[in-house]
């Protein structure tokens, strides 16, 4: 079988295609940029074609997509926080800990502001409003609270 030239010579290939790529890098996305303007109407009718063709499959893909992004921050969330349950030290199973707002609220804060205020709080450096316990611990604080 006889090897294309890209194939004996894909390592040259792909050197010369990072090395134009690097010196055009302004000249394409410019002509890109002129290009989207010019055929806004026709990327715009191409796209909702294609969302609508392939709507299920593009579903699912954000939704494993976003549950991904979604777990990711929270275990960054809760490593800020220690990784550990602040009353016991339970660490043995992330999915196990939880996010608990130190003056109570929690409830009323994820109807206000979203489910994942309080990660995104953490994540931005405000962890004097929160600590890390785990589900059996905060169940206690609950019960604890209430009275």
């Amino acid at each position: 079988m006889k090897l294309s030239y890209y194939q004996r010579h894909r390592d040259e290939v792909l050197a010369e295609r990072k090395v134009y790529y690097a010196a055009n890098s302004e000249k394409k996305r410019a002509y890109w940029k002129a290009y989207q303007a010019r055929n806004s109407d026709k990327i715009k009718a191409y796209m909702k074609e294609y969302h609508a063709a392939n709507r299920e499959r593009l579903n699912a893909r954000n939704a494993v997509a976003g549950r991904k992004r979604n777990l990711r921050c929270r275990v960054e969330a809760q490593l800020k926080l220690g990784g550990k349950c602040v009353r016991c030290g339970f660490d043995s199973d992330y999915r196990a800990l939880q996010i608990d707002h130190i003056k109570g609220g929690g409830a009323r804060d994820r109807i206000k502001r979203g489910l994942l205020a309080a990660q995104k709080d953490v994540l931005d450096g405000n962890t004097e409003s929160y600590q890390l316990l785990c589900a059996n611990c905060n169940v206690i604080k609950m019960q604890e609270d209430r009275g």
